[in-house]
């Protein structure tokens, strides 16, 4: 048996230890304060277990902390009505371990299926069957069944034990997409799936993530190892919420195929109702035919120079290495130096859907690029070089390609901008989608006291806003080379952004340099996304 490397402070209470992957033992154990909307106050907080020897350090460390998902969803949670509980789930996470890897979905889509003169649902009477057991067990517990044969859906029962239950129709992949698109892919092999492709449904769900009736039925997610559902700081407004008619219902009566009963989050591409052909496009499998990116198991590198982790001297800085940051997020190869010498509005565009990858203070933040401006220098009286201008603030500049320029506006505000090709030119970096470390870019972000809760997509959208996020500043990032950096770099995943998916428009905040330059067409973000600044 191994030992417990740590114990948390006597006044947290209620430490929570980490069995094989999960760090969750029991719901009595999960009693961790949130504070506001923070979902976990800091690492610490997930008790790591001691391997019994070094050579299990990398692999057991590693994969506990390989997302922070939050706390678990406990019994009180789903005691509640049916629809209610459809409608508090949406924002939720599923957590799921299979083989020893692990795979962390954001719920976007339900169904309510209540017990009584419902005959859509499966215990309509009540109709109390093998089949449908798991509905008339405790809150919380999962109800998967098969549809035409070999097709799963999955269920969490809700309050009463009387044989309703919430159908979880879609999900959002946040973490092991590698894992998922493999298992979607089982059928057919080389097949182009996009994110929005992997989840975006009931049985996609339950293929991408493993869920089958032998292995989860019944299971208590409240307890489960292998599947729970988890809370992080992911906000959904009321504001945000779709009401539907459920779907593939019309068979029993327009009365009952018409009720409000399916919620989804608007807006959302994984949604099955709100899927667009004009979204933008998102993981592409095929790594031959997309950029070569290769992901085994948890991490795309390029080369072993890439993000390298060095091996530890000693036993004791083992958990810590094999911990790194660097391995919680599966971001790819970082772009190099032939990937920003182009000219500045060729790279703009080239760096939409591309990832930002920070690393602050030990934190690992990522956020997906949305929106650009280009600022070519030389006669363009919008750029801060225009006409050969200078000077110590816009030094980087003139820098080498992939050079960070970080400048302060209104006194305390900082923008970021990367060099390109060219005498002092450079592309400003409007917006991002967060990924990974919301947590700790909410807790940046809410330094000032707030009027009203932050959404996820108010995080990065915009300039100033995802400096603040990211913990990004002049005096630490200012003429820093991207290309080498290890707390700020740009990197490639297998997002694929289309040419009709860029929308072009002029730059934000110019008329005071004249109607021309103001409105000349170097500004690009992807179309249908709400985490852009200015549409």
């Amino acid at each position: 048996m191994s030992k417990r490397l740590a114990a948390i402070e006597a006044s947290k209470k209620l430490a929570v230890v980490a069995p094989k992957r999960l760090a969750i033992e029991t719901p009595k154990k999960l009693a961790i304060a949130i504070p506001k909307q923070l979902a976990i106050e800091n690492p610490k907080q997930l008790v790591i277990v001691a391997p019994d020897t070094p050579n299990d350090v990398g692999e057991t460390a590693c994969s506990k902390l390989a997302y922070d998902y939050g706390t678990r969803l406990t019994r009180l949670f789903f005691d509640q009505s049916c629809v209610e509980l459809a409608k508090a789930l949406l924002g939720k996470l599923i957590v799921r371990e299979c083989d020893g890897e692990l795979m962390v979905v954001r719920i976007v889509e339900t169904e309510a299926y209540p017990i009584g003169e419902d005959t859509a649902s499966p215990s309509f009477i009540p109709k109390r069957t093998a089949r449908n057991e798991a509905m008339f067990m405790d809150p919380g517990t999962a109800y998967v069944y098969n549809i035409y044969g070999n097709l799963q859906c999955f269920n969490v029962t809700s309050k009463g034990c009387v044989g309703s239950a919430v159908l979880i129709r879609a999900a959002e992949p946040l973490f092991g997409m590698e894992a998922m698109t493999r298992r979607r892919n089982l059928k057919y092999p080389n097949r182009l799936l996009k994110s929005r492709d992997l989840c975006s449904g009931p049985s996609k769900l339950c293929q991408a993530l493993a869920i089958t009736k032998p292995t989860i039925d019944k299971s208590d997610t409240t307890i489960s190892e292998q599947i729970f559902f988890a809370n992080d700081s992911f906000v959904v407004d009321q504001s945000d919420i779709v009401v539907k008619g459920r779907i593939g219902l019309e068979t029993y009566g327009a009365e009952l195929a018409t009720l409000p009963l399916r919620f989804y989050i608007r807006d959302n591409v994984h949604a099955v109702s709100s899927i667009s052909s004009n979204m933008a496009k998102r993981l592409a499998v095929d790594s031959a035919k997309q950029l070569a990116v290769v992901a085994p198991k948890r991490l795309a590198i390029e080369t072993t120079k890439q993000l390298a982790i060095e091996a530890p001297d000693t036993p004791d800085d083992a958990e810590e290495a094999a911990c790194s940051k660097k391995l919680a997020y599966d971001y790819g190869a970082r772009l190099k130096r032939l990937f920003f010498d182009r000219p500045s509005e060729d790279l703009a565009k080239a760096l939409l859907g591309k990832l930002i990858v920070r690393d602050c203070e030990g934190e690992l933040m990522v956020a997906r690029i949305v929106e650009t401006e280009a600022y070519p220098g030389g006669d363009d009286k919008g750029s801060h070089s225009f006409n050969g201008k200078r000077t110590a603030r816009n030094e980087a500049m003139y820098m080498d390609p992939g050079t960070a320029y970080v400048y302060n506006i209104y006194g305390t505000w900082q923008c970021l901008n990367v060099s390109s090709r060219g005498y002092g030119s450079a592309v400003l970096i409007r917006a991002a989608e967060p990924l990974f470390g919301l947590e700790a870019m909410l807790r940046r972000r809410s330094v000032k006291e707030l009027k009203r809760p932050l959404k996820p997509r108010d995080l990065c959208s915009g300039p100033s806003k995802l400096c603040q996020a990211l913990g990004i500043t002049k005096a630490a990032f200012d003429q820093k080379d991207t290309t080498v950096n290890e707390e700020l770099f740009f990197a490639n995943d297998l997002f694929v952004v289309n040419h009709s998916d860029v929308v072009v428009k002029s730059r934000i905040g110019l008329e005071g340099y004249g109607a021309k330059w103001a409105a000349l067409p170097l500004r690009f973000y992807l179309r249908d996304n709400v985490h852009v600044s200015v549409k």
